[in-house]
């Protein structure tokens, strides 16, 4: 558990290991400052768990259409890492390493991201039928190396479909 402040300090230091440009934006009232990752239009958020509902409509208000990663101060920073990044990979994340970055971006799909990213769509894809060729495509490449692959298709990496939305059948 975090107190705000450590939380801000972790926040920007993830965002920083994840090469990504950030500002810090104040939200405005009594609530701190937010992190803005401009260039992919993500808010990523710190604060006390008692305050999401006030924090989110601020954030719809101020910042509308951008994705909003929330951290509280109960979160592990550890175990929301990849989490974060795949929500940083739904707004182009992984092209925007991939053209600024080149050495990082092949090392990182070298030394496991690869087969992470490969791994989390089939979870999300799972078995529904209109995925059924996305899946097996990505189950196949879980066999090939990681360098031959971005060889093949530099752009293989690039994105993460979003999660399934839950719609009310009412």
């Amino acid at each position: 558990m975090y107190n705000l402040e450590e939380l801000y300090t972790e926040i920007a230091i993830l965002l920083s290991t994840f090469m990504v440009l950030y500002k810090k934006v104040p939200l405005g009232g009594n609530l701190s400052d937010v992190f803005e990752v401009h260039e992919l239009g993500v808010i990523v958020v710190g604060i006390e768990p008692l305050d999401y509902s006030y924090t989110m409509q601020k954030l719809i208000d101020k910042f509308p259409g951008y994705r909003y990663i929330i951290l509280t101060c109960n979160d592990s920073m550890l175990a929301k890492k990849d989490e974060i990044l795949w929500d940083l990979m739904r707004s182009g994340y992984i092209r925007y390493i991939r053209y600024k970055f080149q050495r990082q971006f092949n090392n990182m799909i070298q030394q496991g991201l690869g087969r992470k990213i490969i791994t989390e769509r089939v979870r999300i894809w799972g078995k529904e039928p209109k995925y059924k060729y996305l899946v097996e495509e990505n189950l196949r490449c879980l066999n090939v190396a990681a360098p031959y692959l971005v060889a093949q298709d530099p752009a293989f990496f690039d994105f993460m479909p979003e999660l399934p939305q839950i719609i009310n059948g009412g």
